[in-house]
């Protein structure tokens, strides 16, 4: 379970630290395009190792709200052409993230 803990913080690591660090560079839209895919397969494990640690153990506190956020981070990076995309991503992240600390 630990390591199903340490391995969704480092991917939501990866997300958040990926969009802010586009955003900050005011990155050209080709490096963006290429970005959404990775945050799409990223998402996709992050929910994926969200339900492994619902079937393995105790579910996660606020599971709920954690899939939820995952789910509309998707959604905005679906449609990150806004700079407020990336605002809503970033904070629901940080949220999720720091959901996932506070878990346990």
């Amino acid at each position: 379970m630990v390591a199903l803990r340490i391995g969704s913080l480092a991917i939501m690591a990866l997300w958040i630290g990926g969009l802010a660090t586009l955003a900050l560079v005011a990155a050209p839209p080709e490096f963006v395009e290429r970005f959404r895919h990775i945050s799409w397969a990223l998402g996709g494990a992050l929910l994926a190792l969200l339900a492994v640690r619902a079937l393995l153990g105790p579910r996660p506190r606020r599971l709920a709200v954690q899939v939820w956020l995952v789910n509309a981070m998707l959604l905005a990076s679906a449609f990150i052409l806004t700079n407020g995309a990336i605002v809503l991503t970033l904070g629901a992240g940080l949220a999720v993230f720091w959901i996932e600390t506070k878990d346990g």
